[in-house]
This record gives C-alpha cells, structure tokens and sequence, in this order.
C-alpha cells in the first residue's frame, strides 16, 4: 500500500513539474492560430473589352492552338476571372499541357488572351538498341515498365534504365 502512495506521489509530481515547464498552458494536437489571414492581396485589374482572339502558345511563343473549342471563354465576351480559370482547367485536363498560365493582351478594340503553357511528352516506343540476350527484348522492355502514352518525365526514364540495369546484371 505503501508503494503504491510513493508511485502516486511520484506521478503527480511529474504532472505538477509538467504544467510549470509548460505555464499551465493547455496542450491540444492542434492548436488554432492566433494570426488571422493576410487580407487577399489586390488582384490586377483585367483589361477592359471583348475578347477578340485566344490562343494556346508555348513558352517560346509559338502558337499551338488558336481559338480552342470547349473553354469557358467565348471570343465577343469581356473577360471573367472564373471563365479563365474554368479554361486553365479545361485545358490541363487534356493531359497535353502542364504549367498552364494565362496573359491578357489589350489590343486595339478588345483583348488577346494568351494561354501559355508547356507540352506534355509522351513515351511513343520503347527501343532498346544493342541488346544480345540473355534478357529478351520483351523481358528487358517489361524490366522498365514504361508504358505507352504514359507521361514522359526524366525522373521515370532513369528509374526505367536503373531497373534495366539490374535485369542486365541478374541476367549476366
């Protein structure tokens, strides 16, 4: 009984020691922020006028698509900040485009609207050139796991050449 009046004691003595270090503060998992949001920052008026043109550029400014079908914005319409959201979206969910930005050009009686973007890269083939089996082609080419029409992106290439790499190695 003794024993178990010391463990007592010696618990809330940790929980007093406890609240002093932390000042009675409560402790919650998550604890509300006291800063309240920055007030939204000014967005930049959009140039006045009907849309006269759009179009789907590329970062050097070549001109891939003009007058897409199938956005929000309609060509004689003044411009609206949820229409050309709606068209960001629209766009990047082709699957063509990444990096989607949208610019306003006044023009003399309206406004070009640029969409400016950066095409998406397919994997079309898989060759592998040089390759005397053991592995096979097809073993090789299933060791990478591209496959096509999947989104090109250099992180997958070499983790597909590391993945072949080893299939080389156990393979001899």
């Amino acid at each position: 009984m003794e024993r178990m009046n010391l463990r007592w004691d010696n618990i809330l003595r940790v929980v007093a020691l406890l609240m002093a270090l932390l000042g009675g503060t409560s402790m919650c998992a998550q604890t509300a922020k006291e800063d309240k949001l920055a007030p939204q920052e000014k967005l930049e008026p959009l140039p006045a006028g009907p849309v006269q043109e759009i179009r789907v550029v590329d970062e050097a400014g070549k001109v891939l698509s003009t007058n897409p079908k199938g956005l929000a914005i309609k060509i004689g319409e003044p411009l609206n900040r949820d229409d050309v959201a709606s068209s960001i979206r629209t766009l990047y969910a082709t699957g063509d485009y990444a990096d989607l930005r949208a610019l306003a050009t006044p023009e003399n009686v309206g406004i070009r609207l640029d969409f400016v973007v950066r095409k998406n890269m397919y994997i079309n083939q898989v060759v592998i050139e040089g390759l005397k089996p053991p592995p096979s082609e097809a073993s090789a080419s299933g060791a990478m796991q591209l496959s096509l029409g999947q989104t090109y992106r250099a992180e997958d290439l070499d983790a597909a050449v590391a993945r072949l790499k080893e299939t080389l190695q156990q393979d001899g």
